[in-house]
């Protein structure tokens, strides 16, 4: 049996193709996985425009790239530099759970 990553595991995995709202408000479940540096470094060396990867949505990463032009290995970039977006962005990710169905769901159940 493989493990399989969070993304994997969605019921609805067209959802991290939404518009970019709806990636920021999934990108939690990049946080506990432990291939999001893998990822985020693979669709940022293919140039990789469309989708929710690493925890970033398209925009984030083309900032990421256009602030960084000069960097040929993510992957040491990703897991050296402090200041990544990737970090801001998880520390922000909890935030946007009140806007899932499941923790509305959860949180409505929790008042009962």
């Amino acid at each position: 049996m493989t493990d399989r990553t969070p993304c994997q595991s969605l019921a609805d995995p067209d959802l991290l193709f939404g518009g970019a709202l709806q990636q920021r408000r999934l990108r939690h479940i990049c946080v506990p996985c432990s291939v999001h540096i893998a990822c985020l470094t693979r669709v940022l060396s293919e140039g990789v425009k469309a989708g929710l990867w690493g925890g970033m949505t398209h925009s984030e990463r083309k900032s990421l790239l256009r602030r960084h032009p000069d960097v040929t290995d993510w992957h040491a970039f990703l897991t050296h530099n402090t200041s990544v977006p990737p970090e801001r962005n998880f520390a922000r990710a909890p935030h946007t759970l009140h806007h899932l169905p499941e923790h509305r769901a959860r949180k409505s159940a929790d008042h009962l």
